[in-house]
């Protein structure tokens, strides 16, 4: 009696699992379960399984929220080619990617131009260059937070307030030459914004102590002595933290 092959070793079967299945609902099944999954877990596990299951992992859906935070090994030549092919992201982190440089975010922010959160803490080498071209590219920013990165300045700022409009939540804390000229200009150039922190920040609000809690309502809470004091309420809620 002759024993069947086993399914795993035959050359049928070796063919049909690079072959996308047909059906929108399982593909939609399987898709659903790899969104459950890491970063990590789906670009250096599932993606080495076979054919099919690489592309599932390269599907758009699961690119449009990018955290590569705390990874040495990104580097610009990275960022660019994420952007050649996803230019549907909407979520950038890439806080403590030492490695990264303006040059990496400029090409990535020229291709994304729907980017709404970005999140750069502690990327050394960045300067004001990239925040600028993210500004530049990125009308419909939200969120910035690009907390202790030494070489922001006002100039930055001023472009956030001048082109994102829609800006709602910014984080500079420890940005230490970002001043009160440069939060008074992204104040009053973005009517929707609704928090703000600076924590740290020795030419802000002419205090260099930072304050444990968050203020809401009346910007009367800053030092008086800050140009912020006299701008009033910025929308319909702010929160000021220094």
């Amino acid at each position: 009696m002759k024993v069947p092959d086993c399914p795993i070793e035959s050359a049928t079967y070796r063919e049909k699992i690079n072959v996308i299945p047909p059906g929108p609902s399982r593909l939609s099944v399987v898709i659903r379960i790899f969104s459950h999954l890491s970063l990590n877990e789906r670009c250096l596990c599932v993606s080495l399984v076979c054919k099919y299951w690489r592309d599932l992992c390269l599907d758009f859906q699961f690119w449009k929220q990018l955290d590569l935070s705390s990874r040495s090994q990104v580097k610009d030549d990275i960022l660019e080619r994420i952007a050649s092919r996803f230019w549907n992201i909407t979520e950038l982190n890439i806080s403590d990617c030492l490695n990264v440089t303006d040059a990496g975010v400029e090409m990535l922010a020229a291709k994304c131009s729907g980017l709404v959160k970005y999140t750069a803490y502690r990327c050394k080498h960045l300067s004001d260059s990239s925040l600028i071209s993210v500004a530049t590219h990125c009308a419909v920013l939200q969120k910035v937070h690009v907390g202790n990165q030494d070489r922001l300045t006002d100039e930055a700022i001023k472009q956030l307030g001048s082109r994102c409009r829609d800006l709602r939540d910014i984080h500079f804390g420890q940005c230490y030459k970002i001043s009160d000229e440069g939060m008074v200009l992204i104040a009053k150039g973005c009517p929707k914004l609704k928090k703000i922190y600076m924590q740290e920040n020795k030419l802000a609000a002419g205090s260099g102590k930072g304050l444990d809690m968050w203020f809401e309502g009346e910007i009367s809470v800053l030092p008086q002595d800050s140009e912020l004091v006299r701008l009033g309420r910025v929308g319909s809620r702010l929160l000021i933290a220094f």
